[in-house]
């Protein structure tokens, strides 16, 4: 029921914000409307860091920021700040299609209002709330280039990481083992194998949440 309650508030923060923000704000309280939502994602993700320190539970090989969501945490700023198109074509695939797993089958310990409750949704449904206010007040949009570029830039980072992972002996990405939760990861084998799995349905995702601008893109040509 939490699930389904945080599913619907997360669509509101989705849709009706920037709705809002765009028929009804100035375009100066836009952009401090972004940025505060840049702050608070990447504020909430470092938070996370002071926490772990403090009670002294952080773990190398499991506490490094690098998962796909944990980047979108990280280089959120330029984008809401500076509203930077290089930034936001990487991650705007990465957070759609990175980010849809950890949404839909969440992998998480305590309910509302726990701390790590909330840390969760906002390090996931974060990032993804700032895509589309980019998309819908900043008019920012994905291209093809930037489909392949974003593809290619996380093969690059998963390289890197495999190259942490054997130095470590830590499984970020996955790369190493799946995780222990039901995930799509079940049904692609067993071994290295389920990473050419991964490849293949990284690409289709990346490809679905690039659809609705191609076929906008299509039907704006048509009325030109």
């Amino acid at each position: 029921m939490t699930h389904i309650l945080v599913l619907g508030f997360l669509t509101f923060i989705c849709v009706v914000l920037p709705l809002y923000s765009r028929k009804y704000l100035t375009t100066s309280t836009q952009i401090l409307t972004g940025i505060l939502m840049g702050i608070i994602v990447t504020l909430n993700f470092l938070t996370w860091y002071v926490v772990l320190f403090a009670s002294g539970s952080f773990d190398i090989t499991l506490h490094l920021p690098l998962q796909l969501c944990h980047m979108g945490n990280l280089f959120i700023l330029p984008v809401m700040f500076n509203r930077n198109r290089r930034w936001f074509d990487i991650l705007y695939f990465w957070v759609m299609a990175g980010t849809l797993q950890a949404i839909i089958t969440p992998d998480i310990q305590a309910d509302f209002p726990h701390y790590w409750f909330i840390r969760y949704w906002v390090v996931h449904g974060g990032p993804v709330a700032c895509m589309f206010y980019a998309c819908i007040v900043y008019e920012l949009r994905p291209t093809w280039k930037g489909l392949v570029g974003s593809f290619l830039s996380m093969n690059l980072l998963a390289l890197c990481v495999g190259l942490v992972n054997a130095w470590i002996h830590s499984n970020y990405l996955y790369l190493n083992s799946k995780p222990k939760i039901a995930s799509l990861l079940n049904f692609l084998g067993e071994g290295p194998w389920y990473i050419l799995g991964l490849e293949v349905i990284g690409f289709i995702l990346f490809i679905i949440v690039y659809l609705p601008f191609w076929f906008t893109s299509l039907r704006m040509q048509k009325e030109a």
